[in-house]
């Protein structure tokens, strides 16, 4: 079942995962284990190891991020000084991203492939890329949900 996205918190999220000896298959379907309701998926591959990604926030929508192949470390954080670290290794566990949070990606390892589940389709009107702007907290409250940021 869909949560209201002002009460996600960040966090990880196992994928339930059925395991065979020819290969683990992790899913998701309808609302589980989400607690959001998918409207896009993408992936990403071809990373540069090292390299630095992210350096945005959302004004709207829950993410989950995967690392489906090789390592990353994720970095939220939000207006008022709150830090989440988490370090991404296994296919099956991604962190929980929720609208109002910086999100940094770095330490890429070679070969990373990640897949990000979405609850709202791309609009280039739901991101803050200007961290000037975020981390002063000049953002209206209406613009960022201010209940969990």
């Amino acid at each position: 079942m869909s949560k209201d996205p002002a009460l996600i918190e960040p966090g990880l999220l196992e994928l339930p995962c059925s395991e065979h000896t020819l290969g683990n298959l992790f899913f998701a379907q309808k609302d589980l284990p989400l607690p959001f309701a998918l409207q896009r998926a993408y992936y990403v591959c071809g990373i540069p190891e090292g390299a630095r990604r992210g350096g945005h926030a959302h004004r709207d929508g829950v993410e989950l991020l995967l690392a489906l192949q090789g390592s990353l470390t994720v970095r939220l954080l939000n207006s008022h000084g709150r830090n989440v670290t988490f370090h991404l290794d296994s296919p099956g566990v991604g962190a929980v991203i929720p609208p109002g949070w910086w999100v940094d990606l770095f330490g890429y390892a070679e070969r990373t492939i990640t897949l990000v589940l979405s609850s709202v389709e791309y609009s280039e009107d739901n991101y803050v890329r200007d961290p000037n702007f975020f981390f002063t907290d000049q953002i209206p409250p209406d613009v960022i949900p201010r209940s969990k940021v």
